[in-house]
């Protein structure tokens, strides 16, 4: 999966968040969040408290069913891992 067949503001919103969680070095903490029975509340207050991640970024993601906010952790971790890559490979 790929996080670009999005429409364009959900996105602008993944780019926000997955941006930030890469920028604080929280990508090991959220996958153990958003893997855990952990609910959807708490992870975003846990983002928005202690890594600062954008709540308007974060609330337009989570909003919706449960299943609905497990398909965002997803997605949000795919994007942080593209933006990794494409971060690497300006390098090179």
């Amino acid at each position: 999966m790929r996080t670009s067949t999005l429409k364009a503001e959900t996105l602008n919103h993944l780019a926000i968040v997955a941006g930030q969680i890469n920028k604080a070095g929280a990508f090991e903490h959220f996958v153990k969040m958003s893997t855990s029975n952990l609910n959807p509340y708490s992870l975003q207050e846990t983002l928005i408290s202690k890594y600062n991640v954008n709540p308007i970024s974060l609330d337009y993601l989570y909003r919706g069913s449960d299943e609905q906010c497990v398909e965002s952790s997803l997605l949000i971790a795919i994007r942080c891992d593209e933006l990794r890559v494409e971060e690497e490979k300006a390098k090179a």
